[in-house]
């Protein structure tokens, strides 16, 4: 961490400058992450042939042949995994990083008369839980492309090779939990912004109690201002 370099970004409010950002990041992700998803199918197969290897009777030399073909597919899958994992971890660090740059930056070039009218408690969770929360997203949205749509489709591949029929059965059903999770989206989203507005008024009340303390103690609001606190 102490060789990362942190540098400010062209217009921080797109976020597709935070993967132009990384590109070399971004390019280890998308060739270990295709790796891991497409190599993964191979794991059940060889795994079922291993199985009907030693059901079927199979010379001992085949069946050790294949068990141990078996194992190194596995052992390249889990590596093409951490590589993919961690370049994504190391992606969703810089980007964090770069997030709360630009913020503090942002904040630091305010005039006095512009930081007096901010809300201290949206000052606080925009600086620490927005960033957390919009990195986390990020980081779920470039895995889920690969863990579901990649390996989705090269499941999807491999079983209409195996067969057609079934497989374009099965998948009737996957347009349907789309409708479902897009109807979904809208209601998540309202309550995620509940969520975040209540996070900010807490905050701004939590740093109020404490910064005037002294205040309500003097004048007898301590226990009332708690109460307050309490209900929020």
């Amino acid at each position: 961490m102490a060789k990362l370099k942190i540098e400010p970004i062209k217009e921080p409010n797109k976020m597709i400058n935070y993967w132009k950002k990384e590109k070399f990041v971004v390019f280890c992700i998308i060739v270990f992450g295709l790796s891991f998803n497409i190599s993964t199918v191979l794991g059940p197969i060889y795994q079922g042939k291993l199985i009907d290897s030693i059901l079927n009777g199979g010379s001992l030399r085949t069946t050790v042949k294949i068990g141990i073909t078996f194992v190194a597919i596995i052992v390249c899958i889990q590596v093409l995994r951490y590589f993919k994992r961690f370049y994504v971890r190391r992606f969703a660090n810089n980007t964090s990083a770069s997030m709360r740059l630009m913020i503090y930056n942002n904040i630091m070039h305010k005039s006095i008369s512009e930081l007096g009218s901010e809300n201290i408690g949206n000052l606080m969770t925009r600086a620490i839980s927005d960033v957390d929360l919009c990195v986390e997203g990020m980081r779920k949205f470039t895995t889920e492309i690969f863990d579901t749509g990649v390996l989705m489709a090269a499941y999807i591949v491999s079983m209409f090779i195996y067969d057609w029929k079934i497989t374009l059965f099965s998948t009737l059903f996957i347009p349907v939990a789309m409708i479902i999770a897009e109807k979904l989206k809208s209601v998540i989203y309202k309550y995620s912004a509940a969520f975040r507005k209540k996070s900010s008024e807490v905050a701004d009340i939590t740093y109020d109690a404490i910064e005037n303390s002294m205040v309500y103690r003097a004048n007898g609001m301590e226990s009332q201002n708690r109460l307050s606190y309490n209900d929020e």
